[in-house]
Parts: C-alpha cells; structure tokens; sequence
C-alpha cells in the first residue's frame, strides 16, 4: 500500500510539473517576457557639438558591444526629435552610416553622421538641446 501511495504522489508531482511547463511555453508566459526585456547587443550613445545653420557638424556616436562575441557593426543611424516649439525635428537631418566597423567582445567604437541644422532654423535652434535616438546593425564577425 506504501508503494502505491509513492507511486501516485510521483506521478501527481510529475503531471502539475508538465502542466506548469506548458503555461510557461505558451505565448505570453514567462519566456516571452524574459525576451522583451533583453538589453539591446549594441549600447548607442553620442551628442552633436557646433551647429550652424547650413553648416555641417559631426554627431559623434559610440557604440559598445555588450556581447561576449566580436560583432562587426554594419549600420548606424540617428533621429532627432524636436528640441523645442520653434526647433521641429525636421530642422536637423542626420545621414545614417555603414561602418563595417569590429566591435570585440565588451570593447566600443566611435562613428560619425554627419548632421545639417536647416538654413531656416532660428538661432535658437544651435544653443537647443536635441533629444537623439539611434538604432544600429550588428553581425556576429566569423571566425578565421
């Protein structure tokens, strides 16, 4: 009789694993919000100095390889978004990149856009403080 009761209380245990196995699996269980929350492989940050209206300036971004892989960054690019009521967005266009820059493993680069405030842009504009967001392209680099 002990025996049995092992025996059902083994299978019990097993059946509720299974079970909460295949919740967890299911979409929108814990898996699929592990995977949203992962941090980005490539950390993008960078500022822009000495904007003139109609005058180019460089927009100095770094890029650090959070991976322990070496990845070779293929594509950078930049947004501006309105950096006051008379400073729109469009008044700053940034030209994406392909660097075709190696990134080791936790190491970082530097690539430069080049960036052109707009000849219509107020003064106010070269003093403003210009939210930035970037996105990039990364691929593991192959071994030799």
């Amino acid at each position: 009789m002990r025996t049995l009761g092992i025996t059902v209380a083994c299978v019990l245990a097993l059946a509720a694993g299974a079970l909460a196995y295949d919740r967890l699996a299911q979409p929108g269980g814990r898996d699929d919000a592990r995977a949203s929350h992962r941090r980005p492989a490539i950390a993008l940050s960078g500022h822009i100095e000495g904007l003139y209206p109609n005058q180019p300036a460089t927009l100095k971004v770094r890029a650090v390889n959070r991976t322990a892989r070496p990845l070779v960054l293929r594509k950078v690019k930049a947004r501006a978004l309105a950096a006051g009521p008379g400073c729109p967005a469009s008044m700053l266009a940034i030209r994406s990149a392909r660097p075709r820059t190696r990134l080791g493993p936790h190491r970082s680069a530097t690539v430069r856009l080049r960036t052109l405030l707009s000849p219509a842009s107020t003064s106010a504009c070269e003093r403003a403080t210009w939210p930035l967001r970037f996105r990039a392209r990364a691929v593991a680099r192959r071994a030799r």
